[in-house]
């Protein structure tokens, strides 16, 4: 495999297939948010129905659009012959990130403590403390990306080294993907067996502890993510690699889907975990694939149409922006729900529908902000 990335002569010029992934990412992530609460707070209570599976399958299928930010991130940031000054990058791109990071929680925070707040607690305070303290659920993306631009003169020194750029890749998808893996199978097999012997419980539940400490405590998967961009852009592929990626990443889309459901049944619905995240060896496959798929698609393409493009420039401000759509308008606690009841097929597609809307009413939002000197650097 030899290397594909060269320094572009007279400026910087514009990846198209970044631009194709970053105009449907934000999209993803939408449906991500929206088809889980379909799921529970649309009343659909049975884990064995057609629609839960169905919504449950929608929202994995958009699993690779936190992956592959990090990778393309990684891939503009890591390029060892890309010219790199620490002012320049701490000015341009960190500091940015932290001023975008304090505007929105305070966006999030004021409008929550406008609606709702604890009781027993004054709103100023409430707003104050969501604020200064927890971020709202989405904005952990902010910190992640600003964690790893502080790394990036780090992480510079690994992509210079092609045997220390494997080494470290190996090392982190062993750790920080397959591992959670294993611990959560383990957690379903005690779940789901009866009698098991209290050896083989005694086994798994150190598994379990062991996982956790050594992928959940050292949290490098947003970098391996990142270094993992740079690795598949820079390196020319194989048809048989790609081919074979594109198996492994179909294979484990279904595997993820398949353990979603049985873990649904043996632990209840829970959405949190590694089958639920990014930081297990399946959701990193598919994300391979999706992200591999997307560059020699449009390998030898020059341009795409101005919409999609429009798509990609203001997908960041969508991003940030939907939750305020998904949680106080979609699934506004102090109303009726605007869903009707009893005809899931319909509210299923409602949903579906409302993704694009919520999606559609952000764009206008970022386009509108992108206008004006004030608010343009927030989006």
């Amino acid at each position: 495999m030899k290397s594909e990335v060269k320094r572009p002569q007279g400026g910087p010029r514009r990846i198209v297939y970044f631009d194709l992934l970053r105009a449907f990412a934000p999209l993803a992530v939408i449906l991500i948010h929206v088809c889980p609460n379909a799921a529970k707070l649309g009343g659909i209570s049975s884990t064995d129905t057609a629609d839960f599976v169905l919504a449950n399958t929608l929202q994995l299928m958009q699993r690779w659009a936190v992956p592959v930010f990090l990778m393309m991130s990684g891939a503009l940031f890591l390029n060892p012959k890309k010219p790199f000054s620490y002012k320049k990058h701490f000015k341009k791109y960190v500091w940015r990130l932290v001023l975008v990071y304090i505007f929105w929680s305070f966006i999030y925070a004021a409008v929550s403590a406008l609606i709702h707040f604890g009781p027993g607690e004054g709103r100023l305070a409430f707003f104050l403390r969501l604020f200064c303290g927890t971020h709202y659920y989405h904005l952990w993306y902010l910190i992640a990306l600003i964690m790893m631009y502080l790394l990036v003169p780090i992480l510079r020194k690994v992509t210079e080294d092609r045997r220390l750029l494997d080494y470290y890749l190996i090392i982190g998808i062993v750790i920080c993907f397959a591992l959670p893996m294993i611990g959560e199978l383990c957690e379903i097999i005690l779940a789901g067996a009866k009698g098991l012997n209290p050896a083989i419980a005694g086994v798994m539940k150190g598994v379990m502890d062991m996982t956790e400490y050594s992928a959940g405590k050292l949290c490098l998967y947003f970098a391996v993510y990142f270094v993992l961009g740079y690795f598949l852009h820079a390196e020319r592929l194989t048809k048989f690699t790609r081919v074979t990626l594109y198996v492994l990443g179909a294979v484990a889309l279904v595997d993820a889907i398949l353990l979603s459901q049985i873990k649904f049944r043996l632990l209840g619905h829970s959405w949190s975990g590694a089958s639920e995240e990014n930081i297990n060896i399946l959701a990193l496959t598919y994300s391979v694939a999706i992200f591999v798929g997307a560059k020699y698609a449009l390998r030898k393409a020059r341009d795409l149409p101005k919409w999609i493009k429009s798509m990609a420039k203001y997908s960041f401000g969508i991003y940030l922006c939907h939750a305020l759509f998904v949680d106080y308008v979609m699934y506004y606690p102090k109303r009726p729900s605007i869903i009707p009841v009893g005809h899931r097929k319909l509210e299923l597609l409602l949903y579906l529908g409302a993704s694009l809307a919520i999606y559609a009413v952000c764009f206008c939002i970022t386009w509108v902000m992108s206008r004006i000197p004030v608010l343009k650097k927030f989006v």
